[in-house]
């Protein structure tokens, strides 16, 4: 989980410099394409899916909490923090694609924006982790 928290969060900051950027570089636009894209394949993504093989293992082992509702909230939860890892590895892809095909038009959203979806994950995080240690709704 810290991986995959640590990855998602890197690659939302690179879209970020990536976004102040804006194409003053080709260079520069070349190289946060290579970051965004071996960050996302090779730590956020496989983070993730152990992440998840983990969770789904656990609650495999004690059916009683898989059925809780503390643990369809977490779920549901996470499978939103999915959805957030997959759209920036899917936005990753699409500036990649940008710089070969030379096509300027913006991508990303406006720096400002950035930032605060760089704050998604983070909120997800804390109360991901809150329900992880406090257990609210357990009886």
């Amino acid at each position: 989980m810290i991986s995959w928290m640590a990855g998602i969060l890197y690659l939302l900051r690179l879209f970020v410099y990536h976004s102040k950027e804006e194409w003053k570089s080709e260079k520069s636009h070349a190289m946060l394409c290579v970051m965004e894209r071996k960050l996302f394949v090779v730590i956020t993504r496989p983070a993730m899916a152990l992440t998840w093989l983990s969770g789904l293992g656990m609650a495999g082992i004690n059916h009683s909490v898989a059925s809780s509702p503390w643990f369809m909230l977490k779920l549901s939860l996470v499978v939103l923090l999915t959805f957030v890892t997959e759209l920036a590895g899917a936005t990753s892809k699409r500036l990649k694609k940008q710089l070969t095909t030379n096509d300027h038009s913006p991508i990303l959203p406006t720096t400002k924006k950035l930032l605060w979806i760089n704050e998604i994950p983070t909120l997800l995080m804390m109360i991901i982790i809150y329900l992880v240690i406090f257990r609210p709704f357990m009886s």
